[in-house]
């Protein structure tokens, strides 16, 4: 049920899956090609209603990030292996809507910066862009919520060399890029905008 989103672990083979319907993370071994639940720990449980939508790991160490779509909220895990099997600890929950926001928002997707310092989480709904700074014990901290200039975005996506965010407004038919500043993190300046009817995915090939 509403499987949205699943990414390989890091330097390994296991699959993690976000359900937003049963409110789970599942955990997968890979056995012969095919997907098997892992035996010790084959899913974790976050609370009802929450929703969670899509996950990154981070490039450099053991986190893992989830985006929520119906609490609008990053949680972050640590992600590590007691003698060879899974474990998933909760570092932290944090907003990514902006302070005093009463309408309602879904959270869509998120990107982290190839450096591990920078994470960017989209609100549909309030139309923002969470940053956050990525400190080095997992934690974040928001920095920024930056308007992404149209109607829902419904995914974003780092270019190759971090240089801008690209932003899926699925609702107003456009991609919005906007500059990423190399030393903070922020999203700055309008780098380009193209029409496309109802984006829902932005990726550099």
């Amino acid at each position: 049920t509403r499987v949205h989103c699943c990414a390989i672990e890091p330097e390994g083979s296991r699959v993690f899956a976000v359900n937003i319907a049963l409110d789970r993370i599942f955990i997968y071994d890979t056995e012969n090609g095919a997907l098997k639940l892992n035996q010790h720990l084959p899913y974790v449980q976050l609370e009802k209603g929450k929703g969670p939508r899509h996950l990154k790991f981070h490039p450099l160490q053991n986190y893992l990030y989830i985006i929520t779509e119906y609490s609008n909220e990053i949680y972050a895990f640590v992600y590590e292996q007691e003698k060879g099997e899974p474990s998933l600890k909760l570092l932290q929950k944090i907003s990514t809507l902006p302070e005093g926001f009463t309408g309602i928002s879904y959270g869509s997707a998120l990107d982290i910066s190839k450096d591990g310092r920078f994470l960017y989480a989209a609100n549909r709904g309030a139309n923002t862009i969470a940053v956050f700074e990525i400190h080095p014990d997992g934690t974040l901290t928001k920095i920024q919520d930056r308007d992404c200039l149209g109607n829902y975005p419904r995914h974003i996506a780092l270019s190759k060399d971090d240089s801008g965010l690209m932003i899926a407004n699925q609702n107003s038919d456009e991609v919005v890029i906007l500059k990423t500043d190399e030393t903070n993190g922020m999203l700055t300046d309008v780098l380009a905008r193209k029409a496309f009817y109802h984006p829902s995915y932005v990726e550099e090939l």
